[in-house]
């Protein structure tokens, strides 16, 4: 065996000399050797310049190669054997210390049966001579034959490791392509598809190709000497209702769809495109694609969807409690837009919204109050119709909001107006929590999130009942006072309905109760208790909704940002809302219907307390609203005769063919001019 050389300049004189499956071979390996039947007798040994292997032919290789052990030696180095055709011996040590007898002969025997198909099989002609791809598809075979027999010494370059984990990635990632992906589009290199597109399956050469894009569509054009034409589009056009094609791509249609129903905007998609280097359709496209087929569609499936909830909802056969709440389209008093939303409190459906933009001359502040009221009047009104009742509606949560209350007083007197637990509760804790670590604060500091979470369980077990509700919220300082009875002699609040604490006796012990007559401990007492009772909040307490739905409003103001963010203006902010309304009813449609459940648990910072909290994981959705918002907006954008690339200019198509015409005009009169120029350098030879 000889060893590659390192020397760069001739190396490249070997691979001119033993072709191009030498080279990657020789790249192949960490140290790369060939056999000694390569080299002119005598120059096996020397380093210069003239000693160069020389291709073996496959005919002396048939004619030459005896079956037998002392023909075959493998190198420790690598598991690729090499084939001795020459006079000298080689030596069969390590092949008799790494293999038995019987599995050399079951390889070589292999081997002789291989070679023998092969003459029987191919012409080598009168002289008996072929090229050398014969050799290198029997050391090919001899490869696979050997991989069952290995040294244990052997230890592969990291290039052949390498090299074994892409391939068995790409199968076992191939099979399970094949079964469970559906894509419809794909990236690719137009390098790579050039030389898929420009082969002529007549002729099998490669033709002149020009290329173009309209939108994110690739047309390529291609002419081949032969006199065969083809185009190649990477997508199809819209079919019609009556069945002719229209002048749009399914592809620019997608690309549109995808952009738009991820709540992102055409600057976005143009940057995305930018960076890969691929087409992008023009902005005057995307926004009539937008207006005529993206637009109509999120409204058709939007109707569908709230159709399908009002069923849900009428099967329960009772009327329905709801809760809203309010959020404008920019921070501060500058709001153009308020968005209110209506969802029901046992389902967590949005049922209904509205967007209300400011009068001139008016302030902002007033937009909550008049959505809400047309909000709920638009949600009575529909229900009413589907559930056969004048007053659907029970009750209505929404936060404390001053003219919200007015409304509900003077428009809506015989519905049950409640307020939300979650504005309450989040309006104490952020007067609370900053102070906790303050000096006066620390006797009453451990007690703090126990107050909290009280309010919580008071609203609970309290069942409606206002006064039990406060007097329950009341009892907590009581008891971190160490006081659990004879409520009704207490001095500081009047108690009616509640006379002692709810825990039993034996759960009274010492851990930590206040003493009131200590001047420290009844500073931090009164400091909190002045907070629970700061404003109205003790006497709103009796109005607090049983219903825990208010949060989950804000949850879906916190989503509705991302397709409708304060930070910016969007000229269509209705669509953008019934983007984000599709997206949380297909959540809570997908946990109704049990696809989507709770999977794990992970940690979150709590922004009001700055602390670590645990949230829900819930399953994946995959969001089929969006596919059906893609497949209806192709259906109406079908039928539309307008063009997609250009609206300007109606002839596009008719344009198209032109333009195919001569671009076919110019890559015939391009070949015509090579054909010239070959047959004169072949008249001047």
């Amino acid at each position: 065996m000889r060893a590659v050389t390192s020397n760069n300049a001739l190396f490249q004189k070997w691979r001119a000399s033993l072709g191009e499956e030498f080279y990657k071979n020789a790249r192949y390996f960490s140290k790369p050797s060939i056999c000694r039947s390569h080299f002119k007798s005598g120059s096996f040994g020397k380093i210069s310049n003239s000693s160069i292997p020389l291709p073996l032919p496959f005919s002396n290789l048939v004619r030459e190669l005896p079956l037998e052990y002392s023909t075959c030696e493998l190198r420790k180095s690598s598991s690729q054997p090499s084939i001795n055709t020459g006079g000298e011996s080689c030596s069969n040590n390590f092949m008799e210390e790494t293999m038995s007898e019987g599995e050399a002969e079951n390889i070589l025997q292999n081997v002789g049966k291989y070679l023998e198909e092969q003459d029987n099989t191919e012409d080598c002609g009168d002289n008996g001579d072929e090229d050398s791809s014969g050799m290198e598809a029997d050391i090919s075979l001899i490869e696979d034959q050997l991989d069952i027999v290995k040294d244990p010494n052997y230890q592969p370059s990291i290039v052949e490791l390498i090299e074994k984990d892409e391939s068995m990635i790409f199968e076992d990632g191939e099979k399970e392509a094949k079964s469970t992906t559906n894509f419809v589009y794909c990236f690719v290199l137009i390098e790579s598809l050039l030389l898929l597109v420009e082969k002529c399956f007549d002729c099998h050469s490669s033709a002149k190709s020009t290329v173009k894009n309209v939108g994110s569509v690739i047309i390529i054009d291609c002419a081949c000497e032969c006199g065969k034409i083809w185009r190649f589009e990477s997508s199809k056009k819209i079919m019609r209702t009556d069945g002719s094609k229209s002048r749009r791509y399914s592809l620019n249609v997608a690309v549109t769809a995808a952009t738009v129903t991820i709540g992102q905007t055409y600057s976005n998609l143009l940057g995305f495109l930018n960076v890969l280097q691929a087409p992008c359709l023009s902005q005057a496209t995307f926004f009539e694609t937008r207006k005529n087929g993206i637009v109509p569609a999120i409204q058709k499936i939007y109707d569908d969807q709230s159709e399908k909830i009002g069923k849900i909802l009428k099967s329960f056969g009772k009327k329905i409690d709801v809760s809203g709440d309010g959020m404008y389209d920019s921070r501060g008093f500058c709001a153009f837009w308020c968005r209110y939303v209506i969802m029901c409190a046992a389902t967590k459906f949005i049922l209904t919204f509205v967007n209300k933009r400011k009068t001139p001359g008016k302030s902002s502040k007033a937009l909550e109050s008049w959505a809400h009221k047309e909000a709920l009047q638009q949600t009575i009104q529909k229900y009413s119709k589907l559930f056969g009742i004048q007053n659907p509606v029970k009750s209505m949560t929404t936060d404390r909001c001053p003219s919200i209350t007015k409304t509900m007083a003077k428009s809506f007197p015989k519905l049950n107006h409640l307020y939300d637990l979650w504005h309450l509760v989040r309006n104490i804790t952020m007067d609370v929590w900053p102070k906790r670590n303050q000096k006066q604060m620390m006797p009453i500091k451990p007690w703090l999130q126990h107050m909290l979470n009280n309010i919580y369980y008071a609203i609970q077990t309290s069942n409606g009942d206002g006064v039990l509700a406060k007097e329950q919220v009341m009892s907590t300082f009581a008891h971190i006072a160490g006081i659990h009875d004879d409520f009704q002699n207490i001095g500081w609040y009047t108690f009616t309905v509640l006379k002692k604490c709810a825990h039993e006796e034996k759960d009274v012990r010492n851990v930590g109760y206040l003493d009131l007559d200590d001047e420290r401990d009844f500073k931090a007492w009164k400091l909190v208790k002045d907070i629970f009772l700061k404003g109205s909040r003790l006497e709103d307490l009796a109005k607090i909704s049983p219903n825990f739905c208010t949060s989950e409003v804000e949850s879906f103001n916190s989503l509705s940002a991302h397709y409708a963010p304060k930070d910016r203006y969007l000229h269509n902010h209705e669509t953008s809302s019934k983007l984000a309304v599709l997206h949380w009813n297909h959540l809570k449609l997908e946990e109704f219907e049990g696809v989507r459940v709770v999977e794990s648990m992970k940690t979150y910072t709590n922004k009001t307390k700055q602390e670590k909290r645990l949230k829900k994981v819930k399953t994946k959705s995959k969001h089929s609203w969006r596919n059906l918002i893609l497949e209806c907006s192709i259906v109406k954008l079908g039928n539309i005769r307008e063009d997609l690339i250009n609206s300007q200019d109606p002839d596009y198509e008719d344009n198209l063919n032109e333009d195919f015409a001569e671009r076919l005009e110019f890559l015939m009169d391009e070949l015509s001019d090579e054909t010239d120029i070959e047959e004169s350098s072949s008249e001047s030879d």
